[in-house]
């Protein structure tokens, strides 16, 4: 007997307003905050699919997961999303599950940043920053 199975989920960064410009409604518990920064312990968001077919009882919420292979980051679930519609090109072929986490838990080491050509106003370039 295993004490934890492996789920095949999508998982998702999203910030303090994601599900709202989304219009994703929160089903039970919080959503990711502007708290949920690097040096806060670390938390995740289920969609309801998720929690009810992996989760005893359907109850996720202070339950932990793991994501990835890293067995030293375990996350606490801290809320659970409504199941959203499918959305873009292919997306019904994507895994059932959702996970989603905090963007600033995961900062990314470059951005690319598109900025208008104001001598070419069709035109944009391209600027990497890299932190």
């Amino acid at each position: 007997m295993v004490p934890w199975h492996q789920v095949l989920a999508t998982h998702e960064m999203v910030s303090a307003d994601t599900f709202r410009a989304l219009g994703v409604k929160m089903v039970a518990g919080r959503s990711i905050g502007s708290e949920d920064r690097w040096d806060a312990p670390r938390v995740a968001v289920v969609n309801r699919a998720l929690a009810a077919r992996h989760f005893q009882r359907g109850e996720a919420i202070g339950r932990q997961l793991m994501v990835g292979l890293k067995r030293s980051e375990w996350y606490t679930v801290v809320g659970i999303v409504d199941d959203p519609a499918p959305a873009g090109f292919g997306a019904a072929l994507q895994p059932e599950y959702t996970v989603y986490l905090s963007v600033l838990q995961h900062p990314v080491p470059q951005v690319d940043v598109l900025v208008r050509d104001s001598v070419n106003p069709g035109g944009t370039s391209g600027h990497c920053l890299c932190g």
